[in-house]
């Protein structure tokens, strides 16, 4: 869909489209051609499996008061994107090599990123961080964080 020019997820692809111009294939007046939409609402299904599982935003209490946010690169070298909450967007940018960086607007109470390592050396905003002796950074006020450290991403 991208090569063909997509800036949405489409509700079908056929490979006999035309590759020059896939909107000759496709007749909103349903006379001739594909009768598809190019933005229909449940193809949007890999934004939310993208959200979840590659930014790893995934709520943890109706509405997102609290979040757990476990990114997995699965071998990217860097990924960002950010998730509307009844709250405001939280916004998040993963990089292999510099940790990620994190914006929770207010009214999320708390956010939970889990680490690899129980004893891992972390950095909040810089600062020296001591995870949770079950293994998470907790944050529970809004505002961008940055957070780096050996064991923090998968």
């Amino acid at each position: 869909m991208l090569a063909e020019g997509a800036t949405s997820f489409w509700v079908s692809y056929d490979l006999r489209w035309s590759k020059t111009d896939f909107h000759l294939s496709l007749q909103a007046d349903g006379t001739s051609g594909y009768f598809v939409s190019l933005a229909h609402g449940w193809s949007g299904g890999p934004a939310t499996w993208l959200s979840e599982n590659v930014l790893g935003i995934i709520p943890a209490s109706p509405g997102y008061d609290a979040v757990e946010i476990d990114p997995e690169l699965l071998g990217l070298d860097w990924a960002r994107g950010n998730v509307p909450t009844p709250h405001g967007s939280i916004k998040i940018s993963i990089d292999k090599q510099k940790g990620l960086t994190l914006d929770l607007p207010a009214g999320i109470r708390e956010a939970r990123i889990p680490v690899s390592e129980p004893h891992a050396r972390i950095f909040v905003n810089g600062a020296a961080y001591h995870p949770t002796a079950s293994g998470f950074i907790t944050l529970t006020s809004p505002g961008q964080y940055r957070i780096s450290g050996r064991s923090l991403l998968r």
